[in-house]
């Protein structure tokens, strides 16, 4: 049996085992404070097919070049001394054939799917994940993702994309959610699927398609709507022409 000063002398260690304890535990919890971004972006500049020439055009140099060229040659006189062709009619070495009809330029129906890739943050967050969008000349789009927590600490997760067109319309894509880490009951996962349509896509289709440029940001802890200033700021400084955002979703995951 402990005697009492035994006893006392126990508590004060398992009091004191237990302060270390919750400060550590205060420690990494305050860690789920710390801000962190990463960003992905592609461009895209399509040249109209009716700008483009065929090879055989271009060597030729006019359509008709050779054509002009076979009936000049074929009328026009060849002198030989005492030559019964030199009063014959000359014949046209072969009849005028008609211009190769252009092949008509195939429609863009769809763009993507774009996929970001494995995401991963800085400053030591344990937090990864990924995203993907497709659009539909239709005005449809597909917008998917899911990130998660491996750490102890709880993450809020917010994901923005923007595409640009050739006219300077961009479309702003976000979602945002809450992942619980080791010391919080709940989900270790932010995950959305997102399939909609959206009118200003299917009426600005052919600005998309006549060129566009994209731009994806992750972040952790930061707030929605400054997470979307910020990506559209990068475009502009990256040279990006932008008239005005049409904000297509916002998915609270």
């Amino acid at each position: 049996m402990m005697s009492q000063t035994e006893i006392n002398d126990s508590q004060q260690v398992n009091a004191s085992q237990g302060a270390v304890i919750g400060q550590m535990a205060n420690d990494v919890l305050q860690t789920s404070t710390i801000q962190s971004m990463v960003a992905g972006e592609a461009t895209m500049k399509r040249t109209p097919a009716s700008l483009k020439s065929s090879d055989k055009t271009m060597e030729a140099g006019h359509p008709y070049l050779k054509q002009i060229l076979d009936l000049h040659h074929a009328y026009s006189p060849v002198y030989h001394p005492h030559s019964p062709a030199d009063y014959a009619p000359a014949t046209p070495s072969s009849p005028a054939s008609t211009p190769p009809v252009p092949t008509p330029v195939p429609q863009v129906t769809i763009l993507g799917p774009f996929n970001t890739n494995y995401i991963a943050f800085d400053n030591g967050v344990p937090v990864g994940g990924s995203a993907s969008l497709t659009l539909h000349s239709d005005g449809t789009y597909s917008f998917n993702g899911s990130f998660h927590d491996s750490g102890a600490p709880s993450y809020n997760v917010e994901f923005s994309w923007v595409i640009v067109g050739a006219a300077g319309t961009a479309y702003s894509f976000t979602a945002s959610g809450h992942m619980a880490g080791t010391f919080e009951s709940g989900s270790r996962d932010c995950i959305w699927t997102q399939s909609n349509r959206n009118d200003d896509i299917a009426l600005h289709w052919d600005e998309l398609t006549s060129g566009y440029t994209w731009r994806w940001q992750a972040y952790v802890n930061w707030n929605v709507q400054s997470a979307v200033d910020s990506l559209v700021s990068a475009l502009k400084a990256a040279g990006t022409v932008i008239a005005t955002v049409v904000a297509v979703v916002a998915v609270v995951a």
